[in-house]
């Protein structure tokens, strides 16, 4: 995961993308999803619930 090639993409995009960093809303403090996780539509929703409207995924 950590040398695979990523791309930025917004969140309404990322459905069914696999997640490629971690990111930390504070709060929670608690991961949405973890590297390689499959992104779903409630983390989008969770995303967009703490206004974070981009994430990096792996590259198809």
């Amino acid at each position: 995961m950590l040398f695979a090639q990523t791309e930025t993409v917004k969140i309404d995009s990322a459905l069914g993308r696999v997640y490629a960093q971690i990111d930390l809303p504070c709060p929670p403090a608690v991961p949405i999803v973890v590297w390689g996780e499959v992104i779903d539509q409630n983390a989008i929703d969770l995303f967009k619930y703490y206004k974070i409207y981009t994430c990096t995924v792996l590259k198809q």
